[in-house]
């Protein structure tokens, strides 16, 4: 049961409906909670007809934020877009110095935009991540033109390393983690680049983007807890838990389809996965309760599963219609056993917060 739903069963108790219909946006329940609260026998008609009138001017104001934000962000696109559209098609009839001025100039005027707006708007926060991939397009002129020589990798560990001070001045999550994402691409392509790929494992390169989106999630955790609310936000914690546990699979999965190929790093990082995942799905389930990272860590689960059941079943059949059609059948017997999985979870985290909500 969630909180709004709480309040609203202690405001029936009360008596005293109109107080909590009069809260704030984040104590007020949706139409749809109020109807379902009414059909049990939990609201009167009274009450949910006084509920009901409560609502429409907020769900209207959220909405037309929303949607100012929307196209906010879909301009900002656009305008970014047409930048280096504009690249692409006059590139050969433009001056250095004309194509330095108008990356520079999109740059400037995004910054000098969102100090003038505010840097704590959401308008002033889309300008810095525009200012972030104006630096972009602008390492990448510099490149083209004076042609450095340099890698790739570099290129996104320096974007990286120069939008460092605008995500902290922006404070906004998905500025933040397009810069973790820029860094797990500058990292990557440093190893298949700079790594020699045939001399340097690439479980090297997996334990490093592990260790760098888990650093990440413990910042996600830990800071909103101490002033930093803007790292706070839901959607960051699965995509953060995904960054961990996606690069750890590689390894996990090598060391299933070639049993007989285990490294000694292959072999630690595999089992590390189990300590991870078997970590993740406790603390999300009993200290932080967060069923989309369940259903994170049960679906990698069933992933492996599936490549074991594979593995099996592979070398017996020799890829032949009967083998497609067991992988098929054990497809959908793990697939359903992990929904059923997650299913029962769910109803086991929702029990114990009416227990402690009562």
């Amino acid at each position: 049961m969630d909180r709004a739903t709480i309040d609203w069963r202690s405001a029936r108790d009360a008596g005293n409906l109109a107080e909590f219909a009069n809260r704030d946006l984040t104590m007020r329940p949706t139409v749809h909670a109020l109807e379902e609260l009414h059909r049990e026998g939990l609201l009167s008609d009274e009450a949910f007809d006084a509920a009901r009138e409560s609502l429409p001017a907020v769900d209207q104001g959220s909405r037309a934020d929303w949607g100012r934000g929307l196209l906010l962000v879909y301009g900002s696109v656009l305008l970014l877009a047409g930048v280096v559209f504009h690249f692409a098609f006059n590139w050969q009839g433009m001056s250095k110095f004309a194509k330095f001025g108008v990356v520079e100039f999109a740059l400037a005027a995004c910054v000098a935009c969102a100090w003038r707006k505010g840097f704590e708007t959401f308008t002033g926060q889309v300008l810095m991540v525009g200012a972030s991939i104006m630096t972009g397009v602008l390492l990448a002129v510099f490149g083209q033109i004076y042609q450095t020589g340099a890698d790739p990798y570099e290129l996104f560990l320096g974007w990286s390393a120069l939008i460092f001070g605008f995500v902290v001045t922006s404070q906004l999550a998905g500025h933040w983690f397009l810069w973790l994402v820029l860094l797990n691409i500058g990292l990557f392509l440093r190893w298949e680049q700079a790594g020699v790929p045939a001399e340097v494992a690439y479980e090297w390169s997996c334990l490093q983007l592990g260790a760098l989106n888990g650093l990440a999630l413990a910042a996600r955790e830990w800071c909103p807890a101490r002033g930093q609310s803007w790292l706070g936000s839901a959607w960051l914690r699965p995509m953060l838990v995904s960054g961990v546990l996606i690069p750890m699979t590689f390894p996990l999965a090598h060391c299933v389809v070639e049993a007989d190929d285990i490294t000694l790093l292959r072999g630690v990082i595999g089992m590390a996965w189990f300590g991870l995942a078997g970590g993740l799905y406790w603390w999300y389930r009993d200290k932080l309760p967060d069923i989309n990272v369940i259903g994170l860590v049960i679906f990698n689960t069933a992933v492996i599963l599936l490549i074991f059941i594979g593995d099996v079943l592979l070398e017996p059949l020799n890829w032949d219609s009967g083998w497609l059609l067991a992988i098929s059948i054990a497809s959908l017997a793990v697939m359903s056993g992990s929904g059923m999985w997650i299913g029962r979870v769910s109803r086991l985290m929702k029990a114990r917060d009416s227990e402690v909500n009562p």
